[in-house]
Order: C-alpha cells, then structure tokens, then sequence
C-alpha cells in the first residue's frame, strides 16, 4: 500500500513541479519596456508544437496561439488577435494578390523570449504572403 501511494503521488509531483517552472519561465515579466516587431505575417499551414512552451500555451491556456512575422522571434498572441492576421486562407490570398503586415507588441519576460504579444496594427499589402508547411 505504502509504494503504491509513492508510486500515485510521484508522477503527480513532478507534474505540479513542471507546472510552477513553466510558470515562472513564461509569465514572470522582466520590468523591461515592450518590444514592437513589425513585418509580414508567414502563414505556417501546419503547426507541430513540441515544445514544453507550445504545449503549456495550447492546452494550459487554449487561448493563445502562436504567430509568426517575418524576421521576428516566434510569438503567442490571443485568438481574437490571431483571427486579425489570418482572416482567411493563405491560399485565397495568394490567389488574390495579398499579404498582411503587422505591428505586434511583445513584453520580454525575466527568463528570456516574450511574453503575450498584443496585435497593434496589421494592414494588407500587395503582393504573395509567405506559406509553409
């Protein structure tokens, strides 16, 4: 009964332990002013989380996703603001002749990266927007 009760309580452990570092690595703001990163969006059709930080954005907190502008750092934004810089496919707007560029606003954080990002501004442009896959 006693190794059953360490064996329950051990994977339980870890996982809060887990949870209050990524935490504190991924919240704790750094006091610093805000970055803004601007550019055009880069439109990844398949996304592949597989990192400690993907998966605490995206089943943790299921509102932030990830954003990508050209020439920036990989950032998380909230639905709301993702919707602002993919109001349709990338396909149609290839088709079209458009891209976004957008203004986003980035708190650095202690431990490194950024924060939450805030959407400011995002505008469209002509030309063919960059897809991945």
């Amino acid at each position: 009964m006693r190794i059953l009760k360490k064996v329950f309580l051990f994977p339980l452990a870890i996982a809060a332990l887990w949870f209050v570092l990524s935490l504190a690595m991924y919240r704790i703001p750094s006091g610093r002013r805000a970055t803004v990163f601007e550019g055009n969006v880069h439109y990844q059709v398949v996304e592949l989380g597989l990192t400690n930080r993907d998966f605490l954005e995206s089943v943790v907190y299921p509102n932030r996703v990830l954003a990508r502008l050209e020439g920036a750092p990989e950032l998380y934004v909230s639905v709301s603001d993702k919707r602002k810089l993919w109001p349709e496919s990338p396909f149609a707007m290839d088709e079209k002749g458009y891209a976004y560029s957008a203004k986003i606003l980035a708190p650095p954080l202690l431990f490194g990266g950024y924060g939450v990002s805030e959407v400011v501004d995002v505008r469209r442009v002509k030309g063919a927007p960059k897809i991945s896959k």
